[in-house]
């Protein structure tokens, strides 16, 4: 339950860091499948397995508030008082999950790889 709960807190934060995925950190988390599982059966779920869903949601829930609120306003203070610095811890905190997101692809394909730069660009990891 409480490490539910933790890993909703994770999801909340990066939910409010610019370029991160809360759904990228539940592959990382490896809460994805039960998620979705959740969601997406919910309504026609027997009522047992509806309380065993309700009970994951509200953890995952809650924590992921609770991230977003004590993190929102933390993170709006570094990037107004450190910018590129706080891009930079951004950038290093990201790149370690690209190849659990990647395993069984071929990144190194040109197609992946020009779409993961432009991404980078994008979301302005990238300066060209």
């Amino acid at each position: 339950m409480f490490k539910n709960f933790l890993k909703g807190i994770v999801i909340g934060v990066a939910n409010v860091l610019p370029g991160v995925s809360g759904g990228t950190l539940a592959v990382v988390l490896n809460i994805y499948d039960k998620l979705t599982e959740a969601v997406g059966n919910f309504l026609t779920a027997s009522m047992a397995k509806k309380i065993e869903y309700a009970k994951f949601l509200s953890q995952i829930g809650l924590g992921a508030v609770i991230g977003i609120v004590a993190f929102a306003g933390v993170i709006s203070k570094m990037y107004t008082l450190y910018p590129r610095g706080t891009t930079i811890i951004f950038l290093f905190l990201i790149l370690p999950s690209i190849p659990v997101i990647l395993k069984g692809e071929k990144f190194f394909k040109r197609d992946n790889l020009f779409a993961f730069l432009q991404e980078l660009y994008v979301q302005g990891f990238l300066y060209i």
